[in-house]
């Protein structure tokens, strides 16, 4: 389990690149900014969505690769993937905290967000084991992340469709269960494709200003 999970934290790296850049951008200019953050907000959650449906997807590949060792923790994978990914897309809802310098909203969520980790672990290990340790830390990074968006929300606006945000996180968690407990098949196929094709509807705005900004590069 710590293992698979130090692999799945090397997503941490992004985010320390990411905050870096993202945090003194937004502080000095968060009062003329919101347009921009509700966009960088919206391309950070496909990417991270992308990102965690590939890792998903080749989870076999990648485990080939980095050996033996490491091969038990492939079928939980997807669930610890959450955590870090999560975090990532934390980097761009929870700076109305800091902002409107409550950071002790901050403290109040980690605290939530262990006592959540323990208590899932208290009722589902001894059910599922390693399993069941996945499931709960992937459910309290999904607590951490709503309470710190939520709270962050109300000082200083990054989210323009909430609802969609809502909805790719409970996606993402219910696909990575699902992923850990069902053998891949022709249903699997059938019930990845539909996720595919939520994602695409959900940032086709994206996706098409995307296919747009390379085009103009291109023919540059």
């Amino acid at each position: 389990y710590a293992s698979t999970m130090s692999i799945a934290l090397i997503i941490n790296v992004l985010q320390g690149g990411f905050s870096t850049f993202w945090s003194g951008y937004m502080f000095a200019n968060y009062k003329n900014i919101s347009d921009i953050t509700e966009k960088v907000h919206d391309i950070m959650m496909f990417l991270l969505t992308v990102m965690f449906l590939g890792l998903t997807l080749f989870k076999d590949i990648i485990f080939i690769l980095l050996g033996v060792e490491f091969r038990e923790g492939k079928e939980f994978f997807s669930l610890l993937l959450i955590y870090p990914l999560l975090m990532l897309g934390m980097e761009t809802t929870a700076y109305g905290i800091s902002i409107a310098k409550k950071t002790y909203l901050s403290f109040i969520n980690f605290v939530l967000f262990f006592f959540t980790n323990v208590l899932g672990g208290y009722v589902l290990v001894p059910e599922y084991g390693l399993k069941g340790m996945a499931i709960a830390s992937s459910l309290s990074a999904i607590v951490l992340f709503m309470m710190q968006t939520l709270m962050a929300q109300r000082y200083y606006r990054t989210i323009k469709n909430p609802f969609k945000t809502v909805l790719v996180v409970c996606l993402i968690e219910i696909f990575a269960i699902y992923d850990t407990f069902v053998k891949r098949d022709y249903v699997y196929i059938g019930v990845i494709m539909m996720v595919i094709v939520v994602i695409l509807i959900l940032y086709i705005n994206i996706i098409r200003e995307g296919i747009s900004m390379i085009r103009k590069a291109v023919i540059k």
